[in-house]
């Protein structure tokens, strides 16, 4: 989720409600390897020695590490492997559609549903406003891995060599967000109040977010963060943690979020325009993201709140007139 340096602001969370209720899903801290395990893990991984490691931005949920070796820079990823398995088939498919995309070089479980990926390291740096052409390429290539279809809407759970959305209709996989206001009222993220305004809107807007066609590939989490450039051409699409199957309009949301100046081009690429009921959906769509995120960093054991809580009120606020 978000790579952005966390705040230091504090929870809205009281003493008593971080107790929880024992018959509820409750946070759970990430677990973290020190930085030396890490190295000796990729070096059994990778057969070479890593001669330098430094910290990666990375979310709540993940550790990640830049890893420096005799056979070049590489990546490597900590996170939950049910989402590295997701991630590696959304990285094989993008690349099938020809998407510019990391090379995984090694990956493994260390139980308890932890795993690891290493991938090679991916010249250049995330997109700026000064990208304008490299932004259009991204949004062809967004188009491009949008043409591959699966079975499913939502994450998208792998097994046996073939990934599945966990949602029968996409219209499922909205509600299943929605409805994880219930947590974040019970842990004091949102109040009560913004999350039946947030509830009331989202069903104001069942028109706009709609869709009964076959789910595509969905990154999920696109971002300039995310759109490597080099030499003014994309590079790569980075970060694929949230593969999804579903609406390929929630994809153009997240990118959405950015300056006009990074995503109007990305849009042109993409080939279309922003009418006013895309700008509708569009706006819908990034709340209930923001929803989304908020229960992820809830229940990995975070506390970067402010920002995804303020998308939901501004969104609410011309609403509310």
């Amino acid at each position: 989720m978000n790579t952005t340096p966390r705040s230091s602001s504090p929870p809205l969370r009281s003493p008593e409600q971080l107790r929880g209720d024992p018959g509820k899903s409750e946070p759970v801290p990430t677990p973290q390897l020190a930085e030396a395990e890490i190295r000796a893990l990729a070096e059994r991984a990778l057969g070479v020695p890593v001669s330098a490691t430094a910290p990666l931005a990375g979310s709540v949920g993940n550790q990640n590490l830049r890893l420096d070796t005799e056979r070049g820079r590489f990546s490597i990823k900590l996170a939950a492997e049910s989402e590295l398995a997701g991630e590696r088939w959304g990285l094989e498919r993008a690349a099938e559609a020809g998407v510019p995309v990391p090379r995984v070089a090694a990956a493994g479980e260390l139980g308890g549903d932890r795993g690891f990926m290493i991938t090679g390291w991916v010249p250049g740096g995330p997109a700026t406003v000064a990208d304008t052409e490299a932004l259009v390429e991204a949004g062809r290539a967004i188009r491009r891995y949008h043409e591959v279809g699966g079975p499913g809407y939502g994450l998208a759970d792998v097994e046996a060599g073939a990934a599945r959305g966990r949602f029968g209709s996409w219209a499922e996989r909205l509600a299943d967000i929605v409805a994880k206001t219930e947590p974040l009222v019970r842990h004091g993220v949102i109040t009560a109040e913004l999350a039946d305004g947030f509830r009331a809107a989202v069903d104001d807007h069942a028109d706009a977010i709609a869709y009964d066609g076959e789910g595509v590939l969905l990154h999920c989490d696109l971002k300039p963060a995310h759109l490597f450039v080099a030499d003014g051409r994309l590079s790569s699409i980075i970060d694929w943690g949230d593969t999804s199957y579903g609406d390929p309009r929630y994809d153009l949301a997240r990118l959405s979020v950015a300056e006009d100046a990074i995503f109007r081009p990305a849009l042109e690429g993409y080939g279309l325009e922003l009418e006013a009921e895309l700008s509708r959906t569009l706006a819908c769509y990034r709340a209930i993201q923001r929803v989304d995120a908020l229960h992820y960093e809830l229940m990995a054991g975070g506390d970067w709140f402010d920002v995804y809580r303020q998308t939901i009120i501004d969104w609410l606020a011309p609403q509310r007139t």
